[in-house]
């Protein structure tokens, strides 16, 4: 199952208004734990639970649960201990008054506090119920993973919205975006700036989100003391950005619920700050075709696999070099000097990261 099914089906549980079958409802998002478990869980037959503690549940090797009203912490430690004295030690201890939550890893003693509403970004946490250690899941940057999905989604979406636009227009407003969302975490704008806008100024539908995104991008092209004194206040607040990313006119597209929703979301379940900027190629390289993607968002070219083939191409040498020339000025010169009249031939330049 892809990263963002993960988030997105455990955001449907946060959301409910009853959280009477909180944990059976998460538990049944780990496919590997068996239906028949969860079943057994929710109608409470057979020895499935072997609490026999009001809010418990203890599965055998996998969880201790607890929800509880008093404070977080004394439960937490108190359940810990608990847990201490058992032979056979579930993997989880989770403990939640569905305002925050309380976790620890009892294999590798790692710990999650976190707000309960939070809850659908730490997935990965409980991932051993599936078999995935973290170190597996660490191999690659999840926040590369989480990002390359939800573009990817987000482009079949506006593909499907917007059979006659071009390719060229879609990709330039697909870069355009990726800059917004990286500006609003990364100091360039306000933090969430761009995202709180959609949101304030765009109706639910997503149309007229295209008038918001064309009267924002023709903008930023623009110095601020040389804009329309007529522009909402909203537009004005944006600095100037140079660099003629936005000097092309925007290609007009139709946006929905679903597409402007998909971009809210990219904003606020997203910490850009945490996301290799290199991914940009790979993240327009994840538009192929639907069908030709695979799970855990392993469709694009990542930075372990990048750096597989350029470290013995060039740069273990030119690191060795730095560093056997540490501390020498005329040497660190020297390969200043030579790294500059370094000429690269990429054969697979547009296909990804590279």
């Amino acid at each position: 199952m892809a990263i963002t099914e993960y988030e997105d089906k455990i955001q449907e549980i946060i959301d409910k208004n009853d959280h009477d079958s909180f944990i059976t409802d998460f538990l049944s998002v780990y496919e590997k734990i068996p239906r028949s478990t969860i079943t057994k869980l929710r109608k409470g037959i057979g020895r499935v639970n072997l609490s026999k503690e009001p809010g418990e549940v203890y599965l055998k090797n996998k969880l201790y649960y607890k929800e509880t009203d008093q404070p977080l912490m004394q439960v937490y430690v108190d359940l810990e201990r608990k847990v201490s004295d058992l032979g056979s030690k579930p993997r989880y201890i989770f403990v939640t008054d569905f305002k925050d939550i309380l976790a620890k890893d009892t294999k590798t003693d790692d710990s999650l506090s976190i707000k309960f509403e939070d809850l659908p970004q730490y997935f990965e946490f409980f991932l051993a119920w599936n078999g995935i250690e973290k170190v597996d899941f660490d191999k690659e940057n999840p926040a590369d993973v989480r990002a390359a999905e939800r573009f990817a989604k987000l482009y079949d979406i506006i593909t499907r919205d917007n059979p006659t636009a071009t390719a060229h227009g879609l990709n330039l407003f697909l870069i355009r975006l990726l800059f917004c969302l990286f500006a609003e975490d990364t100091g360039m704008f306000k933090r969430d700036e761009f995202t709180n806008d959609i949101m304030a100024y765009t109706k639910a539908d997503g149309s007229d989100l295209d008038d918001f995104i064309k009267k924002l991008f023709e903008n930023l092209d623009v110095h601020e003391e040389q804009r329309d004194a007529s522009l909402p206040s909203w537009v004005k607040k944006y600095p100037y950005v140079d660099g003629d990313l936005f000097i092309e006119p925007h290609e007009s597209l139709k946006f929905t619920t679903e597409s402007r929703t998909k971009i809210i979301d990219a904003g606020k379940k997203l910490d850009w700050t945490s996301i290799n900027p290199d991914i940009l190629g790979s993240m327009l390289q994840a538009v192929a075709s639907e069908d030709k993607r695979s799970h855990l968002g392993m469709h694009y070219t990542s930075v372990p696999n990048i750096m597989k083939v350029i470290k013995p191409l060039f740069l273990d040498d030119l690191r060795e070099e730095f560093e056997n020339a540490k501390g020498n000025v005329d040497r660190l010169n020297e390969l200043y000097a030579r790294i500059g009249k370094i000429k690269f031939m990429d054969p697979a330049c547009g296909s990804g990261n590279f």
